[in-house]
C-alpha cells in the first residue's frame, strides 16, 4: 500500500536509516494516505502548533483535513470515516558518534498495523526526531534516535511504537 510513498523529508524503505521517523494512515477503501512529520521541527522538543499548521495546510500531506491541534510536541488527528486503517510508523534514526561514518548510528524501528477505527476518535502522535551528531574529534557517541507513538485518548496500551535507534 505505501511501500514507496514520499513522507516529508524522507522515503520509506532503505533511505529512511538517516532521517526522521513518521508515521501515515490510510482508510483501506480509499487510496489516500495521511502523512505525518515532525513539521519541520529538530532537537528534543516537538513541533509547535504554527509549524504543523503551514505543513498539514497542504493536501498531499493531509487529504482528509483530519489534522487538529498540536500541543507540547503531541500531533492530534481526528478520524473523520469508520473504517479499517493501516498505520506505519518508523523511529528516527541516532546520529553518528565523532563526525564519522565508521560509527554510524543505528536505524529507527519500522512497526505497522491494521486497525478499525471509528469516525470521532482522536489519534495522538508523538514522532521521532533525528538525533544530532557530535562533533569531529569529540569521543563521545552519538545521540538516539527518537521514537515514534500513536495513540488514543485514555488508552491502556498504544496503537503502535517504533523506537528510535541507538
Amino acid at each position: 500500500m505505501a511501500s514507496n510513498v514520499l513522507f516529508g523529508n524522507w522515503q520509506t524503505g532503505s533511505e529512511q536509516s538517516t532521517r526522521e521517523g513518521g508515521v501515515m494512515f490510510e482508510l483501506a477503501q480509499l487510496d489516500r494516505a495521511t502523512r505525518i512529520t515532525t513539521c519541520g521541527a529538530t532537537g528534543r522538543t516537538g513541533p509547535s502548533y504554527s509549524q504543523c499548521v503551514s505543513v498539514y495546510q497542504n493536501p498531499l500531506q493531509n487529504p482528509d483535513n483530519m489534522y487538529i491541534t498540536t500541543s507540547n510536541g503531541i500531533q492530534r488527528f481526528a478520524i473523520r470515516v469508520t473504517g479499517v486503517y493501516e498505520i506505519q510508523a518508523w523511529g528516527a534514526a541516532g546520529a553518528s558518534a565523532r563526525g564519522s561514518l565508521a560509527y554510524k548510528g543505528g536505524q529507527g524501528a519500522y512497526a505497522w498495523g491494521t486497525f478499525l477505527l471509528t469516525a470521532g476518535t482522536t489519534l495522538n502522535v508523538v514522532i521521532g526526531q533525528a538525533a544530532t551528531p557530535t562533533n569531529p574529534g569529540n569521543s563521545r557517541g552519538g545521540g538516539g534516535g527518537g521514537g515514534t507513538f500513536v495513540y488514543i485518548n485514555n488508552a491502556v496500551v498504544p496503537l503502535i511504537v517504533a523506537g528510535g535507534g541507538g
